[in-house]
């Protein structure tokens, strides 16, 4: 929630397609107690404004969680490509709506239809009784 308790818009990824609104509380608590050699007197949320650790932070996060073992040096030889890509960054294209027809005009308007099979020819033969 932003501070006019409204949710944001959309949701901001960095370039390499992460986005800090991944992580959650529970890993700023677990940054905080286990990376103290590396943050310092900083706040783990302080990190997403260093552009150089911010990548190996989030892929700390992400990957700590399963595998408690996955230390920060393991993070900052992490590509950054590959098991970490999490999405493509650009929105989802769709399709524009459909113009709705003037009144009076085919629903069709002139479109290029699918051949159909052709009808089968009525054949000479009738039936009488």
């Amino acid at each position: 929630m932003s501070d006019n308790g409204k949710a944001p818009a959309e949701v901001t990824t960095d370039r390499q397609g992460y986005s800090p609104d991944l992580l959650t509380p529970r890993d700023m608590l677990r940054a905080a107690a286990v990376l103290g050699d590396v943050l310092g007197e900083r706040s783990p949320y302080d990190m997403f404004t260093d552009d150089l650790e911010r990548a190996p932070f989030i892929i700390w996060c992400l990957r700590s969680r399963t595998d408690p073992s996955f230390t920060w040096e393991d993070a900052l030889d992490t590509p950054y490509l590959g098991e970490f890509e999490i999405g493509d960054s650009r929105p989802p294209q769709t399709a524009p709506s459909p113009t709705p027809s003037p009144p009076g005009s085919s629903a069709s308007g002139g479109s290029k239809r699918k051949p159909s099979e052709p009808a089968p020819e009525p054949s000479s033969a009738s039936s009488s009784a």
